[in-house]
């Protein structure tokens, strides 16, 4: 299969090809695992945050992606939740550990053994993946695969901050001078608060595709082969945005 790795951490304004272009074996489902046929996969600000070192991955070479769209094209022996064939999204909770204190209490976002898609774990910037089904969501028919994936973490994460702030601060340095120009007095008084948002949970993805669905977001995208998956992650840095930018393996 055709894939984009990472393989070292760089700066983007030093480096603008940072992912390099690459053939390899797709992978084999085992246990629970499904095969996922890439046929879509956003790209966002964090393989920014992947490339330049913010949130650097543990081990490369790694293929980023974490708002995947495709279908099952392979399943492990202990799977019984989807059928080949079925439509399925992936998101950047990867797995967590189902037991800690944060997952028992509904806080697996914080899980200290969270892994994230296209980080801890091969992601969508390549033909194939494989994920857990728990770990799959079902993508609503309203949505074509291209404008799905964004909807995967913008939208899922734009959800969970609505339920906890109103207040986003990126985490390049020359944004979070935005923090030093917060007034006291208009801002927070009155025992007003800021949030950070860590993550999302398998119910932030599912709660957000069903109301996305029900009100009927239809999201603007700008198309990209997944050999120009480089030249996507430069204009989203140098913030040249014309919707949400997406890989498109058939492109």
């Amino acid at each position: 299969m055709k894939a984009m790795i990472l393989e070292k951490i760089c700066s983007l304004q030093e480096n603008t090809s940072p992912l390099t272009l690459v053939e390899m074996a797709p992978p084999v489902p085992h246990g629970e695992d499904l095969l996922v046929k890439v046929s879509a996969c956003g790209v966002c600000h964090t393989e920014l945050d992947e490339i330049e070192g913010r949130t650097p991955p543990p081990t490369l070479p790694m293929i980023p992606g974490h708002q995947v769209v495709g279908r099952v094209h392979g399943m492990g022996p202990d799977t019984h939740r989807y059928t080949l064939g079925d439509r399925v999204g992936v998101a950047w909770i990867f797995s967590v550990c189902g037991t800690c204190r944060f997952c028992s209490d509904g806080y697996e976002n914080l899980c200290e053994g969270f892994q994230a898609t296209g980080r801890d774990a091969h992601g969508g910037y390549a033909e194939y993946m494989t994920v857990s089904e728990r770990f799959v969501y079902r993508i609503p028919d309203l949505f074509s695969d291209m404008e799905a994936a964004p909807l995967l973490c913008a939208g899922a994460i734009g959800y969970r901050s609505l339920h906890l702030t109103n207040l986003a601060i990126r985490k390049e340095t020359s944004d979070q001078g935005c923090l030093l120009e917060l007034d006291y007095a208009s801002h927070l008084w009155l025992e007003k608060e800021i949030k950070s948002v860590a993550n999302v949970t398998r119910q932030d993805v599912k709660a957000f595709l069903a109301l996305a669905a029900d009100i009927r977001i239809r999201p603007e995208v700008q198309e990209f082969a997944l050999a120009e998956a480089n030249q996507a992650l430069v204009e989203l840095k140098e913030r040249k945005i014309r919707g949400a930018k997406v890989l498109v393996m058939d492109r």
